[in-house]
């Protein structure tokens, strides 16, 4: 049966279900370590947060209404979550009723612009101005759902008194960001808010299940524009300077041999039918005849300071560095592989000294460094300069590849341009610290998307095979004594026994 009831008040509530994690006995303070309830960082740090921005506990208001209903109307309409309210009322609308609830969907500053779900519930709401149109971000409304999941840029639980204000102390709620999955930015929030249910581990994994849902079909949608865009442009011929075929969200999808860009963003109006980058670079702009999607056309002009040609180097998963300039690959022996990762890394160049940390733990001879370097100097010419040592031009790498696609949350992509850890059998202490670096991101990513897929594909490959941990994430993904949970469970035990061969890099 449905609770009928709005949210009880803190009295009346059952300490066996709710743990307030702060005091509120000491306005206008953030919670201290010698508070006698139990702490989450989670809350002390949304509430330092508020203090900062200047909220204070005692005679604070409600959330301000900052939508009226047809400036409210035009959000909505051009909102990319409103084609996918359909999902979020089938996945959540029964289960959030029978639990006496409401859920919202919020745009990325944390205004509320849906917000359904039980009836009686949704009028005690409106009497916290949790309405459609409410600023809810924490530097409106303190500690809460929408804006600490916001503030966080990740799932959040909120109890009771965890609110920073205390006119919503009787409420609870939990809420997770939703991605887009074209640009990688913040497209909004779902929270459901309500009594103790509302802040149930069991309600945020719905939650996180729903906008799984919803990011998937954003992610289908978008793979059928792409092919649209592609089928109206077709291959790009050579032309000078290059030119990419880019989404709405900025991804290259396509471009000319050699330009090597995943991502072309932070564009800047110049014109009619131009724009320029930040560093100045000119290019021309024209519609491809699908929604949003443009060839960007680089030009060259006379009074250019950057280098035209793109400097390509490959790294991952192989011992000889691959630089390629021009369209022609050309490979390096270890030492000189070394060399040039160490410099891609480093934007601002090195010095001799720096350069020498980089390639060995113990002193090497600055002669022997600058023997390597004229070496260099005499295949890459004037891409390589000295004082300090520096790789001119445009300088694009697969590690920047993975990198950038990991920032943007596409890390089934990133996990398909990982051919394996970079130079991994060097064991230059600048390479070391790189690779695992690396590394690290991609598999903890893996890991905590919860995609079996992705899962299973890190353990496919020769440096995932003997992953405990992600062996262990199987398992739990995996029904209970199914054949997958046992496979899991008896590599992941013979692993963490020493059973299990040293993994491959």
């Amino acid at each position: 049966m449905a609770n009928l009831d709005p949210p009880p008040t803190q009295s009346s509530r059952d300490d066996s279900t709710v743990t307030p994690t702060t005091s509120l006995s000491r306005p206008n303070q953030a919670p201290s370590a010698s508070s006698t309830l139990a702490q989450r960082s989670l809350v002390t740090e949304s509430w330092g947060r508020c203090l900062t921005a200047g909220l204070t506990r005692e005679g604070m208001g409600l959330a301000p209404i900052l939508l009226q209903p047809q400036l409210l109307a035009d959000c909505r309409s051009r909102h990319p979550l409103m084609a996918m309210l359909p999902i979020f009322r089938e996945l959540l609308a029964e289960a959030v009723h029978d639990a006496g609830c409401i859920f919202a969907i919020a745009d990325s500053g944390g205004t509320l612009m849906w917000v359904e779900g039980h009836p009686k519930v949704r009028t005690g709401a409106e009497q916290i101005h949790f309405v459609e149109g409410a600023d809810w971000s924490e530097r409106s409304a303190g500690t809460n759902g929408p804006g600490t999941a916001l503030a966080m840029g990740g799932p959040v639980r909120v109890l009771g008194p965890e609110h920073f204000n205390e006119a919503v102390s009787a409420w609870s709620c939990a809420a997770a960001p939703i991605w887009d999955p074209d640009s990688g930015k913040l497209l909004g929030l779902l929270d459901v808010t309500g009594g103790n249910p509302a802040a149930s581990a069991p309600m945020l994994a719905l939650i996180r299940a729903t906008i799984r849902a919803v990011e998937s079909e954003l992610a289908r949608e978008l793979a059928v524009s792409d092919l649209a865009a592609f089928r109206t442009q077709g291959d790009f011929p050579h032309l000078t300077g290059g030119a990419a075929l880019v989404s709405p969200g900025g991804r290259v999808l396509a471009a000319s041999s050699g330009l090597g860009l995943t991502r072309l963003s932070g564009l800047v109006d110049a014109g009619d039918g131009s724009s320029q980058l930040p560093d100045g670079r000119r290019l021309i702009i024209e519609p491809v005849g699908v929604s949003g999607y443009v060839v960007a056309r680089f030009v060259e002009t006379s009074d250019h300071r950057h280098p035209t040609s793109l400097v390509r180097l490959s790294a991952l998963g192989r011992d000889s560095v691959v630089v390629e300039v021009g369209g022609k690959p050309r490979a390096f022996p270890p030492r000189h592989s070394e060399i040039l990762v160490l410099l891609a890394l480093a934007k601002d160049g090195l010095t001799t000294e720096q350069l020498a940390a980089g390639l060995s733990a113990t002193p090497l001879n600055p002669t022997s460094i600058r023997v390597d370097m004229s070496r260099l100097r005499t295949r890459l010419g004037d891409l390589l300069t000295s004082r300090p040592y520096l790789l001119r031009g445009s300088i694009r790498s697969d590690l920047d590849v993975v990198g950038d696609l990991l920032a943007e949350g596409r890390v089934s992509d990133a996990l398909s341009a990982y051919p394996g850890p970079l130079l991994p059998h060097s064991q230059a202490p600048g390479i070391v610290a790189a690779r695992e670096r690396l590394h690290s991101q991609l598999r903890e990513a893996v890991i905590a998307t919860y995609d079996t897929r992705l899962i299973s594909g890190w353990l496919e490959t020769r440096w995932g095979i003997d992953d405990a941990a992600a062996w262990e994430a199987l398992a739990k993904l995996s029904p209970e004594g199914s054949p997958r949970w046992t496979q899991a469970t008896t590599r992941a035990l013979a692993i963490r026994a020493g059973d299990a061969a040293t993994p491959t890099t």
